[in-house]
Order: structure tokens, then sequence, then C-alpha cells
């Protein structure tokens, strides 16, 4: 095979090694042996001959997109004067970025702000017609709840969400 290493990573399971594989400009393939866990990001050449042997997994990335959260409808709660009061919002995760829109009990809302997806930190705000909130939190590994605080002039609060059931 003519291809050039570019970095070996160790203790990952295939689906990180393919996304690590994606976030590096020169890698166009990934190998990945089962057994070890190891992943290694590869340059490879249009005229390779790659072979998937037992244990030992090959792809090309030219056929993957990049996937950096889960999008959809996360329904959670903010907590305003210590009551519980639900939300839903629909969220588009993008490479350092995310958009999107909902509701809850003051109305509808559009959201654009940032995330972090080595860092798990997000910060975002919800624009209504007539005031904007900002949040702050970090999303959890498995990118299924994302919690911090929200602030709205003097006034914070905690927010929780979660997607995955």
């Amino acid at each position: 095979m003519d291809s050039i290493t570019i970095l070996s990573l160790d203790n990952m399971g295939i689906r990180m090694c393919i996304r690590e594989g994606m976030r590096v400009k020169s890698c166009n393939g990934i190998n990945y042996w089962n057994n070890r866990l190891q992943c290694t990001l590869v340059s490879v050449s249009v005229c390779d001959h790659l072979i998937n042997s037992a244990g030992h997994v090959y792809t090309d990335l030219s056929s993957w997109t990049m996937s950096y959260g889960r999008d959809g409808v996360w329904p959670g709660y903010y907590v305003y004067n210590g009551v519980q009061y639900p939300w839903s919002m629909s969220i588009q995760f993008n490479a350092n970025s995310i958009t999107g829109g909902g509701s809850d009990s003051i109305g509808n809302f559009t959201i654009g702000g940032s995330w972090n997806p080595l860092s798990k930190d997000i910060n975002f705000v919800k624009a209504y017609t007539t005031h904007t909130v900002s949040c702050t939190g970090q999303v959890t590994d498995d990118v299924c709840t994302m919690h911090g605080q929200y602030e709205v002039g003097s006034t914070t609060g905690p927010f929780n969400m979660t997607i995955c059931t």
C-alpha cells in the first residue's frame, strides 16, 4: 500500500477514529484495528489497493460526512423563580456553531450560537421578538444532554435538555 501515516491514535472506537480523520485536512483514509482499538490516519494515493481483513478496517473518507452533534428536537426545561418551565428547540450542529429555533412559555424563538466539539462548551442566544436570552453551559460527551445557565437582564437560572431517551 502506498500510503503515508499522518497520525496514530490509541484507545478509541471506529466512529471517533473516522471523526478524527475528517478533522485533518491531509487525511483521506483511516486504518483501524478492532482488537487494539488503534486508529491510523493516512494519506492514500488514488492507485492504492486496500484490503479489509479480519480485525482490521480501512475506509476512504471521501464518502463520509461529518456529524458534529445530535441534530433534532431537544426537549428540556428552564427554572425561573423556583418553578420549572418546559421548552423545546430544534438544533442543528455544525463544526463550531449551532442554529435552530423553538418555543417555551414565553413564545417562539430562534437560536444561534457556538459550541466546541472538543471541550463541549456551548453558548447560544434565544432571540424572541421582544428580547434575547443568553445561555452558556456544557454538552455531555455522548452529546445527549446539555445543561447550564441562562441570563436575561439580571435574572439567571439553570436549564437542562436531553435528546437521548
